[in-house]
């Protein structure tokens, strides 16, 4: 069974797919979001033979609604009535960081040095795919 998961942003949004038995997900891409974000999303489900959406959930740590849900809960609606693929809720809170935390480790940055700079806690890389892939992780794990 191949997963698609999806860590939603107003600005993009990150993709990751599992392996064709859904055991290990890989960050996919990061789709820009604009008019044609959800055709995309669509044209990867059926060019990826995907059987299950897992979408991340916006939610803080004590599991308050992020501002994001809104327009996620309306994005996930507008794509099940596209497709016949089931789709569950997983939470993505951390991902984020945990990908940047993975990158300043890696570079040898500082965590003060990291938190001065301007974008991604100063770590100026596209992100949102591998957040995707950590979200999407966490749901096979959970379900195995």
């Amino acid at each position: 069974m191949k997963y698609l998961g999806i860590d939603y942003g107003t600005k993009k949004i990150g993709v990751a797919t599992s392996d064709d038995s859904g055991v290990i997900a890989f960050p996919h891409s990061i789709i820009l979001y604009n008019e044609d974000s959800l055709s995309a999303i669509i044209k990867l489900v059926s060019d990826e033979h995907i059987d299950c959406i897992v979408m991340g959930d916006s939610l803080t740590g004590t599991r308050n609604e992020n501002p994001v849900m809104i327009s996620a809960r309306r994005f996930a609606k507008a794509l099940k009535e596209r497709i016949l693929v089931p789709m569950y809720w997983m939470n993505e809170f951390g991902t984020t960081a945990s990908v940047l935390q993975s990158h300043v480790a890696m570079s040898g940055q500082r965590s003060d040095q990291a938190s001065k700079a301007p974008r991604h806690g100063g770590v100026n890389i596209p992100v949102d795919d591998q957040a995707a892939a950590i979200m999407l992780q966490r749901y096979l794990d959970s379900v195995r």
